[in-house]
C-alpha cells in the first residue's frame, strides 16, 4: 500500500509538472521590441527606401528590394508594403484606430497591398499614420506627429501578423514639447523612424 501511494503521488507531480509547462509556454506573452533610428531618408540610401523585415527585426540591402526578404519600408513620410506595385511579396496592411497596447488580435478582414491606386498605408498628413501641424498657433511649428491611437497592421510576407506603433519620426526620439524641438534650428532631423512592433510567429492573429 506504501508503495502504491508514494507511486500515485510521484504521477500527480510528473503530470502537475507536464500541464504547467504547457499552460506556461501557450500563454507566453509576446515581445513588444523597439527598433530606433531607422533612417528612411533616400539621399543616404542610394535613392531608395530603407527596407525592414519584421521577422528578423533587421534592415535590408537595397540590393534585396526585389525579393520577399523585407515586408515594410520606410521612404521620408510613406511607408510601403512588399506587395503590389511595391515588391515581389504578398504582405498586406491596413491601418486601425486602435493603440498598440489594446489591439488584442490582428482583423480578420481590412488588408490592402499597395497598387496604383495607392498605398495599402494611405500617404498625406491627416489620411494615415502621421499629422503635420504646419503654422500651428500653439505647439512646435511644421512638425510630422504621429497620430495617437492609430496601429499599423501587417501581414508579413511570410503570412506572419504584426503590429507597429509609429513612436516618433525624428532622429534620437526626442520629446516634443521642448522648446529645442519647437526651434526648427534645434530640432532633430526628420526621416528617422522609431518603431514599436509586435510579431506572432505562430501564424495566428493573436497579438498579446
Amino acid at each position: 500500500m506504501r508503495k502504491f501511494s508514494i507511486w500515485i503521488v510521484a504521477a500527480l507531480v510528473v503530470t502537475t509538472s507536464a500541464c504547467k509547462k504547457d499552460s506556461d509556454s501557450s500563454s507566453a506573452p509576446l515581445e513588444a521590441k523597439t527598433v530606433n533610428d531607422i533612417n528612411s531618408n533616400p539621399a543616404d540610401n542610394g535613392g531608395y527606401a530603407m527596407y525592414f523585415n519584421l521577422t528578423t527585426g533587421t534592415t535590408v540591402a537595397a540590393a534585396d528590394s526585389n525579393s520577399t526578404k523585407w515586408d515594410i519600408a520606410f521612404r521620408t513620410t510613406t511607408i510601403k508594403i512588399n506587395s503590389g506595385t511595391s515588391g515581389p511579396g504578398t504582405a498586406a496592411a491596413q491601418i486601425v484606430s486602435t493603440g498598440f497596447d489594446d489591439l488584442i488580435e490582428a482583423p480578420a478582414e481590412g488588408y490592402a497591398t499597395d497598387s496604383d491606386a495607392g498605398y495599402a498605408i494611405p500617404t498625406g498628413a491627416n489620411k494615415g499614420w502621421y499629422t503635420y501641424t504646419g503654422a500651428a498657433a500653439s505647439g512646435p511649428q511644421h512638425a510630422i506627429l504621429p497620430i495617437a491611437g492609430k496601429t499599423i497592421v501587417v501581414k508579413t510576407a511570410n503570412g506572419k501578423y504584426a503590429k507597429i506603433q509609429i513612436v516618433s519620426y525624428y532622429k534620437g526620439n526626442p520629446n516634443i514639447t521642448t522648446a529645442e524641438f519647437a526651434d526648427l534650428t534645434t530640432r532633430s532631423l526628420g526621416g528617422y523612424y522609431t518603431i514599436r512592433y509586435m510579431i506572432q510567429a505562430d501564424g495566428s492573429r493573436k497579438l498579446q
